[in-house]
């Protein structure tokens, strides 16, 4: 029989700092200030530790890959 098993992580992303886990790859052709919201397809690459629970010290691992932006509410 098989079993199911649940496992929960929490995923700590840094896009600034002296060592950010997550870089801006891809993004739409636009004039954006830096504190400006993340745009609709912006695409990043990720190498994000994994923690056990919230606290930073209780590291078990690392998600590596891609992610984007998939929709802006944004009012104009």
């Amino acid at each position: 029989k098989l079993q199911e098993t649940q496992l929960h992580f929490f995923l700590h992303d840094t896009l600034s700092g002296n060592k950010p886990t997550a870089m801006m790859v891809a993004c739409a052709n636009t004039t954006r200030k830096p504190n400006d919201p993340i745009l609709f397809g912006t695409t990043f690459a990720i190498n994000d530790p994994l923690m056990e629970g919230p606290e930073i010290t209780s590291k078990v691992g690392n998600a590596q890959g891609l992610y984007l932006s998939s929709i802006a509410k944004i009012k104009i």
